[in-house]
């Protein structure tokens, strides 16, 4: 839930030179994980033993998530799809013996898929905050995404890119779909994580914007409205990083293997890389209707039609 991972690696200049010289965009990816118990996949509270596994030189990217039996890690920003390939080797396997050290497991699921009691917040001031003033909008054990960083050159382009990005992010998002169960039922839907996680004031399509101006004007109004805390509960699909020069694309489900999380990455990439052209060439973003993209966004959750049968790309 964080506006990016406390410990990641800001981008290296040189790095930042060799892909301009190369027409590379640098990525990054951010996953959250569900701690469960070694025996039955119920969700456990183990992420201070996990964290205390953790080899030294992988702690600067990993940290806390928003319940205790959740943890996040990110990536570095990389240049290479090889070097982010074995940057999340590292760290989903070295997070994974971890958790095996601490006496649990880590699943990689947008929810908790087997039923067990409510895990409690991780006691940080702002997530106690956040359910002072939100309740219990994320019960259970957690919901766990994916979150891809993509550079971009400037704020005024990047908020042109997010206008591009609104009608091809529920593709992306049934793509991912990785959380038919929850509580040890089958909820109907491939990406439960996405209904649950809709609850929430801030989460949604981007709206389309007019200018950097407005996006800063609109995270401004919301925080006046008490909608959110700050600009790192501003949860839309894509949004500008808050602290890094990236459009960040947020609406996945947490990949169940890491060669998905590398094919979404490499598309997300692909995707604002020609973005960025269409914008540099003048090309108007679509302005589809935010009710359109709900219902796309809802039939992407959904992953089959509502008679039962399975749903054919559209």
């Amino acid at each position: 839930m964080e506006a990016a991972a406390e410990g990641t690696t800001t981008i290296d200049p040189r790095l930042a030179a060799r892909a301009e010289r190369r027409d590379l965009l640098t990525l990054g990816i951010e996953e959250e994980y569900l701690l469960v118990d070694a025996v039955e996949p119920r969700g456990v509270e183990t992420v201070e033993a996990v964290l205390d596994e953790v080899p030294e030189e992988m702690r600067a990217s990993v940290q806390h998530e928003y319940m205790r039996s959740q943890i996040e890690v990110a990536s570095p920003p990389q240049l290479e799809l090889l070097g982010l390939y074995e940057a999340m080797t590292k760290l989903r396997t070295g997070l994974a013996d971890a958790a095996e050290r601490a006496g649990s497991r880590l699943v990689t699921a947008g929810c908790g898929p087997a039923a067990g009691p409510n895990t409690r917040l991780v006691d940080k001031p702002r997530y106690h905050q956040m359910r002072e003033r939100f309740g219990d909008l994320s019960p259970g054990q957690g919901l766990c995404g994916t979150h891809v960083h993509v550079s971009i050159p400037d704020e005024e382009t990047g908020v042109r890119v997010l206008n591009h990005l609104r009608p091809w992010l529920p593709v992306l998002q049934a793509a991912t779909a990785n959380s038919p169960l929850f509580g040890g039922r089958d909820t109907g839907y491939a990406s439960w994580r996405s209904m649950m996680w809709e609850r929430w004031p801030t989460v949604g399509p981007t709206p389309y914007l007019q200018s950097f101006d407005h996006y800063s004007t609109l995270i401004a109004d919301l925080e006046a409205s008490g909608a959110m805390l700050d600009e790192g509960m501003l949860y839309w699909y894509a949004r500008l990083s808050a602290n890094y020069p990236t459009v960040e694309i947020r609406m996945g489900d947490v990949t169940p293997t890491l060669d998905d999380a590398m094919l979404l990455a490499a598309l997300a990439r692909a995707l604002v890389a020609t973005l960025l052209n269409e914008v540099r060439d003048g090309i108007d973003a679509p302005d589809v209707a935010h009710p359109l993209l709900m219902a796309a966004h809802w039939r992407a959750a959904k992953g089959r039609s509502w008679n039962g049968t399975a749903t054919r790309s559209w």
